[in-house]
């Protein structure tokens, strides 16, 4: 069996540098999280070393993930999750220096340039 599973890239895009860097996802987080908000939220928390840190700084990962069946031709089911950590429950707005949730959003559609089964 390969190593690697077909599909699944982490692309780590910093935007205060502009770096862009290709990071591999543990095969194990792959199998045991199938991808979109359950593999975001993974790595999500694998990234914030320690607690407290800002919903606006640099160290919080904004993430756009796919789901498995993006891409396919399947109705309903190519859907895009993003992740990150929720500014509404910051340690800025909240009693407790380390409170914070996770934020995410749910959308679907083709989301990708470009649409090589409907052209206008």
């Amino acid at each position: 069996m390969r190593a690697d599973i077909y599909g699944y890239h982490l692309l780590d895009i910093n935007l205060s540098t502009g770096e862009i860097r290709k990071v591999p996802i543990p095969r194990e987080d792959i199998e045991n999280f199938i991808g979109g908000r359950g593999l975001g939220m993974k790595i999500l928390w694998d990234r914030l070393k320690k607690p407290g840190i800002s919903a606006f700084s640099p160290e919080n990962p904004l993430m756009f993930m796919p789901g498995p069946f993006s891409g396919f031709p399947i109705p309903s089911a190519s859907r895009v999750v993003v992740v990150t950590k929720s500014p509404c429950t910051s340690p800025e707005n909240a009693s407790f220096p380390n409170a914070s949730t996770v934020g995410y959003s749910n959308m679907g559609g083709l989301f990708r340039p470009g649409n090589p089964v409907c052209r206008l």
